[in-house]
Order: structure tokens, then sequence, then C-alpha cells
């Protein structure tokens, strides 16, 4: 099963505003799953709580 993701970021004026800029963030991409699934939290946990990000 091939499971894709999309990444939607915008500013405050609601327009798409990616903030990875050599990846095309706005199609489903199965790799935005594992980003989720996988990066999002071990950044969370080991940088950001302990103020590294």
């Amino acid at each position: 099963m091939l499971v894709k993701n999309l990444l939607a970021e915008f500013d405050h004026t609601l327009q798409p505003a990616p903030s990875i800029p050599f990846i095309d963030t706005t199609k489903e991409r199965s790799d935005m799953w594992l980003l989720k699934r996988y990066g999002l939290p071990f950044m969370y946990w080991n940088l950001i709580l302990k103020g590294r990000a």
C-alpha cells in the first residue's frame, strides 16, 4: 500500500507558503508521509522541546 500525504503551509494572508523551496509540497508525495510519521515527531521531541530548533 502506497501512502501519500500533502504538506500544506500557509502565510497569514492564507496564501500557500512552502518552507522547503526545493521540494514541491503542493502535490501529494509519499515522502511527506514519512516526514509526518517519523521526521516531525523526532524534531519535536528531540530538538524543539530541548530548544535546539
